[in-house]
């Protein structure tokens, strides 16, 4: 089964003594099918790994993707010596959005940001929600 630009599994159906019937084709199925199952079981796989670098609010990759892709691909250039950027910005005083129109005027803006920011990248750019940490109890 192909997804977008992975392969989730690959299954060969070749002669068998007898030709291949429903009971064959119901093991495709995804809801119960012993095939269909795994290729579910990839798919969904996949849709957590995805959501697990992906920050909820902005849609854009999360602090967990930017670090995968700074060790994967930032980091073997700055070491062969190749030039690299590296670009962090703020919002500034962000706090006094949040506290003046409240939490939810504050997430429209920092969609705003992040869609924008995300319209006006060149080819080969990426752009990650780094976003403080907060711990609270």
């Amino acid at each position: 089964m192909y997804c977008g630009t992975d392969v989730i599994g690959v299954v060969v159906a070749k002669n068998k003594d007898k030709d291949f019937d429903k009971s064959d084709v119901d093991k495709f199925n995804l809801k119960n099918g012993k095939i269909g199952s795994a290729f579910r079981m990839g798919l969904e796989n996949k849709a957590l790994k995805q959501a697990a670098v992906t920050d909820k609010l902005t849609h854009l990759p999360n602090r967990q993707g930017a670090a995968e892709f700074l060790s994967a691909s930032v980091l073997p250039q700055l070491q062969q010596g190749k030039d690299t950027a590296v670009i962090m910005c703020d919002i500034d005083h962000f706090k006094s959005v949040n506290d003046t129109y409240g939490h939810d005027a504050g997430d429209r803006v920092l969609q705003h940001v992040a869609k924008t920011i995300s319209q006006n990248l060149r080819t080969g750019d990426k752009v990650y929600r780094w976003a403080e940490k907060k711990w609270s109890l």
